[in-house]
């Protein structure tokens, strides 16, 4: 456990945090931690009216009105383009940006169901980062960029090589390496043509294959920052919340405190040290590999 460690208090009520999908589940609990220490939360949902019931209870519970609600839907490069303008016009930027938004297809995927995970849970990762670094604020704190992945997302549970020998080097791993990873996926699924050894359908394959995406995806967008000078810093990591009883778990699983732990730690991390690049255990577990 290494969570006692972000007890600095390194920020302030103007640092802004963004959770995405914080409507519920671990999003919300994300940002109802940031909320609750004192930070500027601003929570994302597609669903605008989901999301201002969010807010309501959020400034209830915190009583804070700087809990605010702004809407995006990841899957489209114009919303988070228009969230990045508001957030440079309202705030001047943002400090700390959490990629929570996902869905999962439990069993039987239509070609529908599979399109929409990835389109979401990679893509739109991808987007809203994109859109978002610009606008990361410059600080002695170093800015901070946080991706809820998935130990399903770990290489362990592909049975083919391909992923490997893309993954194996992080140094080598690229933008386009990693769409193409997710392109042949998709091709597979459609044709039924291809090297086989993906997870099972009945797996949420899917889902497995997304959240590999994001972590090699992650590991190219911290290497690209990594050289940052002090006062520029960009830190970027992921995390799995672990098996949490959310709706994507029928409810089942520890609670959302637990599944949103890490990410607080890494959101609120004192700048001495901060880590980059890595996949983060539940609970504070530490790094584990994908």
């Amino acid at each position: 456990m290494i969570c006692s460690k972000i007890m600095c208090g390194w920020w302030s009520a103007d640092t802004v945090a963004v959770v995405t999908g914080a409507n519920k589940g671990v999003g919300y609990e994300i940002a109802r931690q940031l909320a609750r220490n004192g930070l500027t939360t601003v929570v994302t949902a597609r669903d605008v009216s989901r999301g201002n019931k969010a807010v309501e209870a959020l400034r209830s519970e915190v009583n804070s009105d700087r809990v605010v609600f702004h809407p995006l839907d990841v899957c489209s490069e114009e919303s988070a383009s228009a969230l990045s303008k508001w957030l440079k016009q309202t705030y001047g930027g943002v400090d700390i940006l959490i990629n929570n938004a996902g869905v999962l297809y439990k069993e039987n995927e239509s070609l529908e169901d599979i399109t929409t995970t990835l389109q979401t849970n990679y893509y739109g990762v991808k987007y809203v980062t994109k859109a978002m670094l610009p606008v990361l604020r410059q600080s002695p704190a170093g800015a901070r960029v946080i991706i809820v992945s998935s130990k399903l997302g770990q290489l362990n549970s592909l049975r083919n090589h391909y992923p490997e020998e893309l993954f194996k080097n992080r140094e080598q791993i690229t933008e386009d390496g990693v769409d193409e990873f997710v392109k042949a996926f998709m091709e597979e699924m459609k044709t039924g043509k291809g090297p086989g050894g993906w997870p099972a359908r009945g797996y949420s394959a899917s889902y497995c294959v997304s959240k590999m995406a994001v972590n090699g995806y992650m590991s190219v967008v911290a290497r690209e920052v990594s050289n940052r000078p002090d006062g520029e810093k960009v830190y970027v990591n992921s995390f799995t919340p672990g098996y949490t009883s959310t709706d994507m778990t029928s409810s089942k699983g520890h609670t959302v405190e637990e599944g949103a732990m890490t990410g607080v730690w890494l959101a609120l991390h004192p700048p001495q040290d901060y880590p980059t690049g890595k996949f983060w255990a539940d609970k504070c577990g530490g790094v584990i590999p994908f």
